[in-house]
């Protein structure tokens, strides 16, 4: 996942930026970045959780409702495309998928880490 941002807000007490990531906001690792310059973002779709209840005491700052788009099984693992306003591209295990009863148009949360956020120049 590799997405074009603009700086919304920037927080050096917290240690974190708000972010649009074309309508979809999340909170990114702090830099010196000037927030006129638009910058972008990586994630792993390995480092996205999804959860099919919204997760409550959670150290993520990332959560996000979204719907299951595209949902392809592999031998070991699923690939899943997550429509929360922009894409995101998850994978996880398919004890996993099977276990949150996944399937397409489901309604997830998606979950995720500020540092799981790279900035990328």
């Amino acid at each position: 996942n590799i997405f074009q941002a603009a700086i919304i807000e920037k927080n050096p007490e917290r240690g974190t930026m708000t972010c649009d990531l074309g309508g979809c906001r999340v909170e990114v690792p702090y830099t010196d970045w000037s927030a006129s310059k638009p910058l972008r973002v990586g994630l792993r779709s390995g480092d996205i959780l999804l959860a099919v209840q919204k997760p409550l005491g959670v150290s993520a700052q990332n959560i996000l409702l979204g719907k299951i788009s595209s949902m392809e099984s592999f031998d070991y693992e699923v690939h899943l495309t997550v429509d929360c306003g922009i894409t995101f591209k998850v994978t996880l295990t398919r004890n996993a998928a099977e276990s949150l009863r996944l399937s397409l148009n489901k309604e997830v949360w998606i979950v995720f880490k500020t540092h799981s956020c790279h900035i990328l120049k």
